[in-house]
């Protein structure tokens, strides 16, 4: 696992359409401190995890702890680097021996996310590359390659700075896998931040990292492989100020919850 697929895969296992061209300016949330994992009266209880986000004096993250009381489970380094690029040296620690793995982000002159590259274990590579419309900060379509080969192309549709619908094709941009569809409320999204250093290629990626709400439901309404329709609810609970405090994450058909409180930074 790795940084913030960690909360998320905690807790669900997380353009041939154009962009719309309202591009809301959203004002950034306080920096997140730690979210922490609660049972279901929201109390800490044995065995829960804990992720820590640090910070250096000006506020730039160079750090995110994933602990389980007082063992650390995985840490990402963050290195900020000239052209607009990101390095993470990511160490799992829930091996006999740690594993380690790298990525490497960067970002446009309009820090836009234009490329991420992954180097996973056995030095195995995945390079994810974004396309933009000219003046739109919303990616209209992502393609993953995997050790040279195409592994998942997506066409992404985005309204109101959300993402909406999501197609993703596998192997070939001719091969439609899967459908779906996303709905947010109207808060400011938690993870989104100025630049998205955060971001790994894993389910959820591009509607956690990119849009401007909070998603509250995914929808997977077509899949080659089933016909089954797998709906995911998300819970949100707001401070006075607008933030959220606490969120639920899951699938609630199935009785799949987990629970978690955020902590966010003092000024």
């Amino acid at each position: 696992m790795k940084p913030l697929k960690l909360i998320f895969s905690l807790t669900m296992i997380l353009t041939i359409l154009g962009c719309n061209k309202e591009e809301p300016s959203v004002q950034l949330l306080p920096k997140i401190s730690r979210i922490v994992k609660k049972n279901s009266e929201f109390k800490d209880y044995t065995g829960a995890t804990i992720e820590k986000y640090i910070y250096d004096k000006s506020g730039i993250l160079t750090e995110l702890q994933l602990l389980q009381g007082a063992f650390q489970l995985m840490n990402t380094k963050f290195t900020y680097h000239p052209n607009n690029i990101v390095t993470k040296e990511i160490v799992d620690f829930g091996f006999s021996n740690p594993s380690k793995s790298s990525a490497e982000l960067i970002f446009d002159s309009k820090n836009r996310l234009i490329k991420s590259t992954e180097t996973l274990s056995f030095n195995t590579k995945r390079v994810q590359t974004f396309e933009y419309d000219t003046n739109s900060k919303y990616p209209k379509s992502t393609t993953i390659m995997d050790d040279g080969k195409l592994f998942l192309y997506k066409e992404l549709s985005w309204k109101s700075g959300n993402l909406i619908e999501e197609k993703e094709f596998v192997n070939s941009k001719s091969e439609l896998s899967d459908i779906f569809q996303y709905e947010y409320d109207t808060h400011k999204n938690l993870f989104k931040s100025d630049q998205n250093v955060l971001y790994e290629n894993s389910i959820y990626s591009e509607s956690m990292y990119f849009s401007e709400n909070n998603l509250i439901k995914r929808v997977n309404n077509y899949s080659k492989d089933t016909d089954i329709e797998l709906t995911i609810i998300n819970k949100y609970f707001y401070n006075s100020e607008g933030y959220v405090y606490r969120m639920t994450l899951g699938n609630p058909v199935d009785k799949i919850l987990d629970y978690f409180e955020v902590e966010y930074l003092k000024n």
